[in-house]
């Protein structure tokens, strides 16, 4: 069992309504933790109960996620530098074995977490060196199926919990241009499932930006939904051979992102669908 005193929390993100109960359950299931708040210059964090605040200048976003002639006139900013420097980090500043990033808006109800991470760890499974990019798993909600989405390469950015250095390592990735981010704008490129501005999703460049960086032999999309056989299967060796999944439902989490538990929804992996806890 991996114990609470080899555990650190990096929450990440700015300042949100529900952080201060977010940072009260963490005491309540996981106590003798390290908690710290990654967040930006300036941000008050003297009534939230952290051990450590670090502070980043903000990059910015990089733009409107949405082609500006969505149908629904929707708008929401990229914000994945904004993510990718507030993992990092906070991170960088973890002297425990293992840690934990999540965003400051999801609350424990358990230390189910804990309870499966560990036994995951207790199970030896055989790993291809060619796809190999961490030193040991990490523990991440089930990645997007490319098989019912069309998005391959789609991990889930939210939450992951795994040895320190291989946290450190997934998110130390160069920041995203922004000719990446307004890529189908630019490009003039429309996609009649969804018109988005970027060439690939957030959860897609944080794994290509990995696969890159490790030097990974594989077939890249051409944007966001572009998926063949040879992708898929490519998409599905690379999580299987550095990732654990888990399923939102067993994590005893709440969140906005509580849809996640619709067992009729088809969006994302099952654990049972690979070589993984059940």
């Amino acid at each position: 069992m991996v114990e609470n005193k080899d555990l650190t929390f990096v929450i990440q993100g700015d300042r949100r309504r529900r952080i201060c109960k977010c940072v009260a359950k963490i005491r309540k299931y996981f106590p003798n933790s390290h908690i710290i708040f990654s967040t930006w210059a300036g941000t008050d964090v003297s009534d939230i109960d952290c051990d450590e605040a670090v502070f980043s200048i903000d990059p910015g976003d990089s733009g409107d996620v949405y082609a500006p002639d969505n149908v629904k006139n929707l708008s929401h900013k990229n914000n994945l530098n904004r993510q990718i420097v507030s993992s990092y980090a906070g991170l960088k500043k973890v002297r425990t074995l293992y840690a934990v990033k999540l965003r400051p808006d999801f609350i424990f109800h358990s230390n189910a977490i804990q309870k499966i991470y560990s036994k995951c760890l207790r199970i030896k499974q055989e790993r291809d060196p060619k796809w190999k990019m961490f030193e040991n798993k990490i523990m991440m909600f089930c990645p997007a199926n490319p098989h019912t989405t069309q998005l391959a390469y789609h991990v889930c950015d939210y939450f992951q919990i795994g040895h320190t250095k291989d946290l450190v390592e997934f998110w130390n990735i160069p920041l995203q241009r922004r000719e990446d981010a307004q890529y189908c704008v630019i490009n003039n490129v429309v996609h009649p499932q969804r018109l988005r501005a970027y060439r690939y999703a957030c959860e897609q460049e944080i794994w290509l930006r990995n696969l890159d960086k490790f030097n990974i032999q594989y077939k890249k999309p051409s944007v966001y939904y572009d998926v063949d056989e040879e992708i898929i299967e490519d998409s599905e060796s690379s999580f299987l051979n550095n990732l654990y999944f888990l399923e939102y439902a067993k994590a005893e989490v709440s969140s906005p992102f509580n849809w996640l538990k619709d067992e009729r929804k088809q969006w994302a992996y099952k654990c049972s669908d690979c070589v993984l806890i059940k």
